[in-house]
């Protein structure tokens, strides 16, 4: 049996103290919350304060790109924040799998996220691209 995991590591530069209790507690589920509900919309995101920088943000182990986008978005509205905010993340597994390695990029501004294509649909979009050069050419 293999593993997945996505890893992705990033700072949000978060100072004031209000700014990092949201960020440090946005995987924190609330009492009222439900439980099951709540998790699936907050795991795979861990914050942790790294001093004067910010708030450092991984997974432990299998990260969720999505939330991790949607926590920066909600630190960035919450607190009409401009900053630019990026990070890269990698798809890989435990063992060698057809189509289970790749990852991509976000840029996060003003709480939007801006995706770049993910590895593979690049690829592929480029086979296409290529192809159709290669049949213009007559080659």
């Amino acid at each position: 049996m293999a593993d997945y995991y996505t890893q992705f590591s990033f700072m949000t530069p978060a100072h004031t103290p209000e700014e990092k209790a949201f960020l440090l507690n946005w995987d924190k589920c609330p009492p009222e919350a439900d439980d099951d509900e709540w998790y699936e919309e907050h795991y795979g995101v861990e914050a942790k304060d790294d001093g004067d920088d910010g708030i450092w943000v991984s997974p432990d182990d299998h990260g969720s790109v999505d939330n991790a986008v949607q926590m920066v978005a909600d630190w960035q509205t919450k607190f009409g924040k401009d900053d630019f905010v990026e990070f890269e993340w990698s798809d890989a597994c435990s063992k060698p799998r057809l189509d289970a390695f790749g990852g991509s990029g976000v840029l996060i501004h003003k709480g939007k996220a801006h995706w770049a294509p993910k590895a593979h649909t690049w690829c592929a979009e480029k086979k296409k691209e290529l192809q159709g050069t290669l049949e213009d050419s007559g080659e």
